[in-house]
């Protein structure tokens, strides 16, 4: 049986396919499949692995021992460094720049250098069959494993080197690698220039005509005052390619190239836009501040953005090739074709638009050519599909929810994301959730409502020792006989109403929330009350812990937020309610629902118990 997706990396002939192995007819070359991946690497790789592989003995044999979940998530104890691989890939945003360049094409996608496979499996989403190319065994290994869990069908995990890919010509529409390019040639071979320009040859041969690699490259000019970290290590190569000598040689290659900016990092593209948009990297500079939570570090970039923005747009493409921390390449082997991004351009007669990576979508802020951004338009990052139309979305209950297509727009709404050091923009949040309430208004939320999820939560609860189950039980009892003794009337739900999903617009003090993938017709108000108010008690930069236990025991400033919070919600409910009652049951159900589904964070908020256990606001109404 002929297969023609594989290559003898010999002769250059195409293998055929036997059982478990790869024959070549020509040269009699065999490749074995072992340990579920074909191995077409002949003895040891000139890869220097970045990371040791009695590392990667040590996941295997926790995942041995304990089982998948809980052999990660010691592994992550161990070497909390790696924890960013082991993400909810729903909502991993590692592989979010390929969304400059994904189109209609999306049947075949090669990962380079896969590393724990994270970005495969997020890839298996959106491609037909996804192939996952490694060097060391053992890392193979454990990819297997991780697709198994996750009961992914679609991916090929082989071992091989870059320089002599398996495959027939033309076979790829998308090619990531998984590194900055040039950390990715360093780790393979010290003759970094004849490396570079062999595996560009050879991933340019195995593109469709159609087809695009994409990958980082990091500003060898190391300009970390302004976006980068500044203990970032120093290159040991001192012929590191710049932005201007990387693109000529891209250009020798025969590749037609666009190329785009990105912030923080390649891993993390929060935010990006292409270097030639003037006009969408100006609006980033005048509207940073929107995208920034709270008010940590914003001293370090508004004098800077500040005096960027009043410059012209060439000036402006001319400060981001030189300060921009990271360039991303889209790379094609012949003439471009159009993105996703150039259809909604195209769609709705916008020529400039800024990108933001957000937790299981991009979203497209569309800018016009006075600068001013007009509508926003948001795309999932799981599915295949590319969309016929863009709908335009007005958010009016009870049509609160996300389309159920792939693709969407709405207008533009101003403001930045709230901050939750301030206590005036904590007030306007809750009230405008409370008009909301209001809005929504349904039938009476009763026990029985609530019976299944508080069984959920005695279940729970009873899987983990060395916790305060009578507590407990008396704070559940507690928050039944509160719900007996007034009437609570259920609403609907954003689902997911924390200060990074609310805007704020200074000017005007309007409110406006974003992201409603969790919104729900209806459930009870203290969902979304509680949850606010417990993460804007945990918003820190060190210890989530740590500032909750200050904000229960500090007796000044935060507590005099909580009796204002508490004057509303009296108003709002028409009833006495006591906070504390709220915000334990809702940190309960919390603890149930993590422990429900073996999720380590649950010790997060199972120490938030154990604070309140001892702690609580006193706010007795004679002192309101």
């Amino acid at each position: 049986m002929t297969d023609k997706t594989y290559l003898c990396t010999n002769c250059k002939e195409i293998l055929h396919e036997d059982n478990e192995e790869l024959h070549c007819k020509v040269c009699n070359n065999i490749i074995i499949k072992k340990s579920g991946y074909y191995n077409f690497l002949k003895g040891n790789s000139s890869k220097k692995y970045f990371i040791e592989k009695h590392v990667i003995e040590f996941l295997l044999e926790e995942i041995n021992k304990n089982g998948y979940n809980l052999g990660t998530n010691n592994f992550i104890k161990k070497y909390p460094m790696f924890k960013m691989k082991f993400l909810d890939p729903r909502f991993d945003q590692s592989v979010d720049s390929i969304f400059h360049c994904i189109g209609k094409n999306n049947h075949r996608c090669l990962v380079l250098g896969s590393s724990f496979g994270n970005k495969v499996e997020i890839l298996s989403h959106m491609f037909d069959k996804v192939y996952s190319i490694e060097t060391m065994e053992e890392m193979l290994i454990f990819q297997n494993k991780r697709f198994f869990e996750a009961g992914i069908t679609n991916i090929i995990s082989l071992k091989s080197e870059i320089e002599k890919l398996p495959f027939i010509e033309d076979f790829f529409d998308l090619i990531v690698i998984e590194d900055t390019f040039l950390d990715f040639i360093e780790s393979y071979s010290k003759k970094q220039n004849n490396s570079m320009i062999t595996i560009l040859d050879e991933v340019k041969r195995v593109l469709n005509h159609g087809g695009c690699v994409c990958f980082g490259l990091e500003n060898n000019l190391k300009y970390n005052l302004l976006f980068g970290n500044n203990k970032t290590k120093k290159r040991k190569n001192k012929n590191y390619l710049g932005l201007k000598e990387f693109s000529k040689l891209i250009k020798n290659r025969g590749f037609q190239s666009k190329i785009y900016w990105a912030l923080p990092s390649i891993e993390k593209p929060y935010f990006s836009s292409n270097i030639e948009d003037g006009l969408a990297i100006k609006w980033y500079f005048q509207n940073y501040r929107n995208f920034i939570k709270g008010t940590k570090n914003q001293l370090k970039y508004t004098i800077f953005f500040k005096i960027f923005s009043k410059f012209n747009q060439k000036i402006i493409k001319f400060l981001t090739r030189k300060f921009a921390p990271y360039f991303i390449y889209y790379c094609y082997k012949e003439n471009i074709p159009d993105s996703i991004e150039d259809y909604i351009l195209k769609e709705t007669n916008f020529s400039s638009c800024f990108s933001v990576s957000r937790r299981i979508k991009t979203v497209f802020v569309l800018v016009n050519n006075l600068g001013k951004a007009k509508y926003i338009v948001h795309f999932k990052r799981y599915g295949k599909d590319f969309p016929k139309k863009i709908p335009l979305v007005e958010r009016i209950f009870p049509n609160m929810a996300n389309p159920n297509n792939r693709i969407w727009m709405e207008e533009w709404k101003n403001g930045r994301t709230l901050n939750p050091f301030n206590s005036n923009e904590i007030i306007y949040a809750i009230s405008w959730l409370f008009k909301f309430q209001n809005n929504s208004s349904q039938d009476r939320l009763t026990n029985d409502d609530l019976e299944e999820e508080i069984s959920m939560i005695k279940e729970n609860l009873q899987k983990r020792e060395n916790l305060n189950k009578i507590q407990y039980n008396e704070w559940l009892n507690d928050y039944k006989k509160f719900l007996e003794n007034n009437i609570i009337k259920k609403t609907a739900q954003h689902g997911d109403f924390a200060y990074a999903n609310v805007l704020y617009d200074p000017e005007t003090n309007n409110i406006s929330p974003v992201d409603w993938e969790n919104y729900s017709s209806k459930g009870s108000p203290f969902n979304d009350f509680a949850g606010f108010i417990i993460r804007f008690m945990m918003q820190s930069s060190t210890n989530e812990i740590e500032s909750f236990r200050e904000k229960i025991q500090d007796k000044k400033k935060f507590k005099d937020l909580i009796i204002n919070i508490k004057k509303i919600s009296d108003k709002h409910f028409k009833c006495n309610i006591d906070i504390n009652l709220i915000i334990r049951y809702a940190i309960l159900k919390k603890v149930a629902e993590l422990i429900k589904i073996e999720k380590d964070s649950a010790n997060t908020y199972i120490e938030l118990l154990h604070i309140l256990e001892n702690n609580n606001f006193t706010l007795d109404r004679d002192e309101n």
